[in-house]
């Protein structure tokens, strides 16, 4: 692998999945059923998750940083 530059994958929704820095951090996306990103998570730095969550029209409801 290649770590000058920044690496992105997408899931089968073509959601942004994985980004993988040139330091080799990675940032996870999580996502529920209806393609809402529920969770973002630093795995060099946990306090840094956020957690997302929705209303029942899809709207935006809280984000937990």
């Amino acid at each position: 692998m290649d770590n000058s530059f920044e690496q992105y994958a997408y899931d089968k929704n073509s959601n942004l999945d994985l980004v993988t820095t040139p330091s080799t951090k990675t940032i996870d996306y999580v996502y529920d059923a209806l393609n809402r990103m529920t969770d973002k998570k630093f795995s060099s730095n946990p306090t840094l998750d956020a957690q997302y969550k929705y209303d029942l029209g899809s709207r935006l409801k809280s984000a937990d940083i």
